[in-house]
């Protein structure tokens, strides 16, 4: 059965070809993206009319997307909805917000409840349980959130259906993506499963530090300046769409674009990492 690919092996004697995704090494102390896709045109790359530099796209692990571009956001959200609950169950204002958050992280959630409990009639068990619930978000954003990655895994962990949790949430961040993403499910080569490429910036790299074989790279590399190797291609099909996208990208008049489905099996092989992981 053939198998329709998104990305091909590139013989080492290929020449440069847009469309070519590199991998980077940065150096000590710098940061940058770990993947990138080549913008420069074929004819360009041929006759050296680069201005000695290669232009590219950023390009990401579906998971390093989302811990950098989308959780602490998310955690924000979070924060705001969880707390204008509480306060809008215990008749509450938002002159409170601080007053809450303290309270919490001194005392802890069960103390917190407790003595709502005590003060505040709750008519009904289910709106005590709504309450403990939306303590407990509260609680596990205000502890974690200097480290997100690990707050998005507890807020998973504590509901009752962290793999339900885990998906909804994904899913709709996967959804907010739109206009100026494009989502690639394999890299030949690479056991990682989603990668996502953002056009909204583009990067150069001096042409001189991008190499085609990692031997290369390694034999040219001082480790003080960013070099790049090459380590597969988009399938001309997927150069076609990718660079239809990124032309719409920087000549767009407003108007809005989903772009992307993202496959099952990234969000099921991210969901796996999140919940099926031993703390």
């Amino acid at each position: 059965m053939n198998i329709f690919r998104e990305t091909e092996r590139v013989p080492q004697e290929d020449s440069r070809r847009q469309g070519d995704i590199i991998k980077f090494e940065w150096p000590e102390g710098t940061e940058g993206p770990p993947l990138g896709i080549v913008i420069n045109a074929d004819c360009d790359l041929e006759h050296s009319k680069t201005d000695g530099v290669i232009a590219f796209v950023p390009m990401y692990p579906f998971r390093e997307f989302l811990e950098k571009f989308w959780v602490s956001g998310h955690i924000d959200e979070v924060i705001k909805n969880s707390t204008n609950n509480i306060l809008n169950i215990t008749n509450g204002n938002s002159d409170d917000n601080e007053l809450l958050y303290d309270w919490l992280e001194r005392e802890g959630p069960e103390t917190v409840l407790e003595q709502l409990s005590n003060n505040i009639e709750f008519k009904q068990k289910k709106v005590k349980d709504q309450v403990r619930k939306e303590i407990d978000k509260l609680y596990i954003c205000l502890k974690y959130k200097s480290n997100p990655n690990k707050c998005f895994k507890m807020l998973c962990k504590n509901d009752p259906d962290p793999t339900k949790y885990a998906r909804n949430n994904i899913t709709n961040a996967k959804k907010s993506m739109g206009e100026g993403h494009f989502f690639i499910n394999e890299i030949l080569d690479n056991q990682g499963v989603g990668f996502v490429v953002r056009m909204r910036r583009i990067y150069t790299i001096p042409e001189t530090e991008f190499f085609i074989s990692t031997s290369e790279q390694r034999a040219h590399s001082g480790g003080n300046t960013e070099t790049a190797v090459r380590v597969s291609r988009l399938t001309d099909v997927y150069r076609f769409k990718l660079l239809q996208l990124f032309a719409y990208q920087y000549s767009r008049v407003g108007l809005s674009d989903e772009i992307t489905s993202l496959e099952s099996l990234a969000v099921d092989d991210l969901i796996f990492q999140l919940v099926g992981e031993e703390n």
